[in-house]
């Protein structure tokens, strides 16, 4: 998936900008307290769909028209959970500490397959995989 962030109307961003993807449950939920300046352990420096790219998430992000927006694509979380998107307008400061990574530009809602799920499949044999829905 993809992130964009907008400027609001009369603002400009910044090339320099950055984002960090924090579990909601450090630090409470709150963007810019200790140990939001790193991502989760759960986002991937790579993506792999349908060819393996590196991912921009610690980088900088793809510039939209008159830097009104600005883009991170491709994404990759490895664990459900949710996820705060903590980003840093570079235009106050370095995006260096986890202060600087203050404002919360959204929240992930990262689900996936149920761990305790098994699936007996062999090569050369069709195979059923059956996911319930919650």
């Amino acid at each position: 998936f993809s992130i964009t962030v907008t400027a609001a109307v009369g603002s400009v961003l910044s090339g320099d900008d950055r984002i960090r993807i924090v579990h909601s449950s450090l630090s409470d939920g709150k963007c810019g307290a200790f140990g939001t300046g790193e991502h989760s352990p759960a986002v991937s420096m790579i993506s792999c769909w349908p060819s393996c790219v590196d991912s921009p998430v610690s980088g900088a992000p793809e510039m939209g028209e008159n830097n009104e927006s600005e883009v991170w694509d491709p994404v990759l979380i490895t664990e459900s959970g949710e996820y705060n998107i903590c980003w840093c307008n570079a235009g106050q400061g370095g995006c260096d500490n986890d202060e600087d990574f203050s404002f919360k530009a959204g929240v992930i809602n990262a689900r996936g397959v149920n761990v305790g799920l098994h699936f007996h499949c062999a090569a050369y044999f069709p195979c059923v995989v059956e996911i319930p829905m919650t």
